[in-house]
């Protein structure tokens, strides 16, 4: 399996109002640490041997912010100057060459301890979701899987989730994957291709786990265990992280 971590880290985060003025999400901080710098450090941590950081809005200064990082990995830097237009299914696309011997896949506003990114390298399984129980604090794509086979049995993105939808067996994705060499080429880079050449640009990447689970996409359920994490969206999610990670 490729030792490569893909991180998207182009967006702006217009939910977190003026902290993100004058930086990227990715570079708000939890206790003196930024979100990006916390990610990055425990992927390097895990193993991880190659990092490409799909950067767009102020690319700069997050380039300018991870530079310590260069001499701890191979750190990649890919710029999406469509930032503003387009959603990260056209950001994962500019990844296209580094995706093909398979990847581990991470969102750049996710605040996390190390074991999450631990248990994700070292799993023998070629397709994993990480995924935590739904609580009413959570929104975003969820999955369903079997208890005893930990087998994905479904994806629901926000769009699937109707008023009445039963989150009682759901679980939130992590927006953390592992995407196999045979997976990726016979699957997620065709289908990704496709949407690009569709103009789909204003689609998630999940989509494509998605169609490819409703052709039953061989993938497994990661759970989060007692490893503490949270998605940073907005000012409540940021206090939120700030309590659960205080010192």
């Amino acid at each position: 399996m490729s030792k490569t971590a893909v991180v998207l880290a182009a967006g702006r985060g217009r939910r977190l109002k003026e902290l993100t003025e004058d930086q990227p999400k990715p570079m708000v901080e939890i206790h003196g640490k930024s979100i990006i710098s916390n990610l990055v450090e425990k992927l390097i941590e895990s193993g991880l041997e190659k990092i490409v950081l799909l950067i767009g809005y102020k690319a700069d200064m997050m380039r300018q912010h991870l530079q310590p990082f260069r001499e701890k990995t191979d750190l990649v830097f890919l710029e999406n100057e469509s930032y503003a237009t387009t959603n990260n299914i056209y950001t994962l696309w500019l990844a296209e060459k580094h995706l093909q011997e398979g990847f581990f896949l991470f969102e750049a506003d996710i605040f996390c301890e190390n074991s999450l990114l631990q248990n994700l390298t070292d799993s023998p399984h070629e397709n994993v979701i990480v995924a935590d129980k739904f609580t009413d604090r959570m929104n975003g794509t969820v999955i369903r899987f079997d208890e005893i086979t930990k087998k994905v049995l479904g994806m629901y993105l926000g769009k699937d989730q109707g008023v009445n939808f039963d989150y009682s067996d759901a679980y939130k994705t992590v927006n953390f994957y592992k995407l196999g060499k045979n997976y990726v080429r016979e699957f997620f880079l065709p289908r990704l291709r496709h949407h690009i050449e569709c103009k789909n640009l204003d689609a998630y990447y999940e989509l494509i786990i998605h169609e490819s689970l409703q052709k039953n996409a061989d993938f497994v359920c990661q759970t989060t265990g007692t490893g503490k994490w949270w998605e940073i969206d907005n000012e409540e999610d940021l206090r939120f992280a700030r309590n659960l990670f205080r010192p």
